[in-house]
């Protein structure tokens, strides 16, 4: 039945989706989250607010992070070294764009930025939004709120492709190569272009306009993490959310696109014996 509901009403007006059987004590609950928009989105859902009051573990991609192997956020390798003609060309225009005139990569400031933060910089001018300097994360204000409320929470993998350890400067320079190549593709993350790719997600979020496509291979655009394919991601994922799910009631709150296509968590949980059904909102 809802294999066939899915296959012929491909967008579903929901972005949580309830598990249950295979001996769960508690229902557990998926959550397709949009990284460039804030928890208040989700609050302002009865049926999600619920759903997230009710639930005592949170399971999110990365917060926590867990750094314990070694690696680590700070590091004294300079970046602006790092950068050959081109990069360097297109990185100046790219801060002088994004943050005014005055701040290419000419500032004193810049000259001893270290690699971290100048990838800190890069990222925050690629997700801000037009007119505010401040990017809200729900996944990060998800992790937030259940941590203040004492309740559990665990991320689903390491940090490890987004990091790296001091004085290794060829994974650095690996990280922040990957970092100027999505530079070069703007324009399809400027939230403040209406036009922009992330722009229309968005709103396709919003208005709960999302089409999971569980029938579907996902695109190759969209398969790639760093050095990890979404489907890749999904499959380490699975014992985790079991076995959270097992244990109390739990809420995985993820990128939206890892519920969907052939390899999302709803196939998957299915596959495995779970039942996966769309909440109304």
């Amino acid at each position: 039945m809802n294999g066939t509901v899915d296959s012929t009403f491909k967008r579903q007006h929901t972005i949580a989706w309830k598990v249950t059987g295979k001996q769960l004590q508690h229902p557990g609950y998926l959550i397709g989250t949009c990284h460039a928009v804030g928890k208040s989105f989700l609050d302002s859902i009865p049926a999600i607010r619920a759903i997230l009051q009710q639930s005592r573990c949170l399971l999110t991609e990365l917060y926590p992070s867990d750094n314990s192997d070694g690696v680590t956020t700070t590091t004294d390798i300079q970046a602006l070294p790092l950068l050959d003609k081109r990069q360097y060309a297109l990185m100046d225009s790219f801060f002088k764009a994004t943050a005014g005139p005055t701040e290419g990569l000419d500032n004193p400031d810049v000259l001893h930025i270290s690699v971290y933060d100048f990838i800190g910089g890069i990222r925050e001018m690629l997700l801000r939004r037009s007119g505010t300097a401040a990017f809200a994360q729900m996944d990060r204000e998800l992790y937030e709120s259940f941590h203040a409320a004492a309740k559990a929470t665990y991320a689903l993998e390491k940090a490890t492709d987004l990091y790296f350890r001091p004085g290794d400067t060829v994974a650095a320079k690996a990280l922040l190569d990957r970092y100027i190549s999505t530079v070069s593709q703007w324009d399809e993350w400027d939230i403040s272009n209406p036009q922009s790719d992330i722009a229309k997600f968005i709103k396709r979020y919003k208005t709960l306009q999302l089409d999971y496509q569980l029938s579907a291979t996902e695109p190759t655009a969209l398969s790639q993490q760093f050095s990890k394919t979404i489907a890749n991601r999904n499959k380490n994922w699975l014992p985790k959310i079991e076995h959270y799910m097992q244990q109390q009631p739990t809420v995985v709150a993820v990128g939206f696109y890892h519920l969907a296509f052939t390899t999302g968590l709803i196939n998957l949980l299915r596959a495995d014996g779970y039942n996966v059904t769309p909440v109304a909102l």
